[in-house]
């Protein structure tokens, strides 16, 4: 009855753990839908890793930083309506309008993978909390048995206090007798050497 018992406890304690596990999923889960509700996802730090390390994407902002460069020259050695000036505008714009096209899909696709990856999360661990619960209800139902309720199980046995333990004395080294070694003349580099 004893191994019933505490092993009533231990799922009780397991099924608590489980249960915050579950909440702290949940709340993930629904701050993602909220962020995605109020339009300011793009600001989680898994979507700015995701456009960081997209390498399409940093090859257009660099493209953009070039021209904007060499517009900037041109401009200044044949003024702003130089038809090379306008060619670098247009290709500019251009440019930006599919590094916007290029975020939102990078942004879309991190959004769905960070959904599939919360509610999974959230799957997983309710799975767990259903399981752990019919364990419970299982080995409960044969405590009733028995005429024992789950609340007259063993009380939580925590390990017993550690002993504070004084620290063994170590002994104190003895000095050595020196030894007398012959005199030699210590090895520097000397005029000779170089």
């Amino acid at each position: 009855m004893d191994v019933l018992k505490t092993r009533v406890q231990g799922l009780r304690e397991q099924l608590v753990k489980l249960q915050l596990e579950k909440d702290r999923a949940d709340a993930r889960l629904k701050a993602l839908l909220e962020k995605e509700a109020d339009g300011t996802i793009e600001t989680l730090p898994e979507v700015i890793r995701a456009l960081e390390a997209d390498t399409q994407l940093r090859a257009l902002r660099n493209a953009v930083l070039n021209l904007e460069t060499e517009q900037a020259n041109f401009e200044r050695q044949f003024g702003p309506n130089h038809p090379n000036v306008r060619l670098l505008d247009t290709s500019l714009k251009s440019i930006k309008d599919k590094i916007a096209e290029r975020e939102g899909e990078l942004t879309r696709r991190a959004i769905r993978l960070l959904k599939s990856i919360r509610e999974a999360g959230m799957a997983r661990v309710t799975a767990r909390l259903l399981r752990l619960q019919q364990n419970f209800n299982e080995v409960n139902s044969i405590l009733l048995d028995y005429g024992i309720e789950a609340s007259q199980a063993a009380p939580r046995r925590t390990a017993p206090k550690a002993r504070r333990i004084a620290p063994v004395p170590r002994p104190v080294p003895r000095r050595r007798k020196a030894r007398s070694r012959p005199w030699t003349q210590p090895s520097s580099p000397g005029v000779d050497d170089f």
